[in-house]
């Protein structure tokens, strides 16, 4: 069985949940500290770490839309884009990237 991470298609689901978790982290418990509470700590530590994330994500994008041809309009457009929406990155594994994956894995239950 081959691990998710051998993969670039693994590694990009991987990180969009990673983004998407840092996300919702980002804007439903650190802004809100800080807005309402005033403690900033906890939104100081979570932007670096959701924009090295943010960073990993839009690579393993290019990275996926290469190997796999994806036109700019059609698809990789919007993976990019869900990083910037709240769950937009749960959304768009779901209805691309396990879809994707799909072919992959017929192919290997043929051989």
């Amino acid at each position: 069985m081959e691990m998710i991470f051998e993969t670039p298609l693994g590694r990009l689901r991987i990180s969009a949940y990673a983004v998407g978790i840092s996300l919702i982290l980002l804007l439903g418990a650190a802004l809100p500290l800080k807005l309402i509470l005033g403690q900033p700590n906890m939104l100081w530590t979570l932007s670096p770490v959701h924009i090295v994330l943010t960073v990993w994500f839009i690579a393993n994008t290019l990275t996926v839309a290469s190997e796999h041809r994806w036109k700019f309009s059609v698809i990789t457009r919007k993976v990019l884009i869900s990083c910037l929406i709240p769950f937009g990155t749960f959304y768009i594994d779901r209805r691309i990237l396990k879809n994707e994956a799909k072919p992959d894995q017929s192919l290997k239950n043929e051989l």
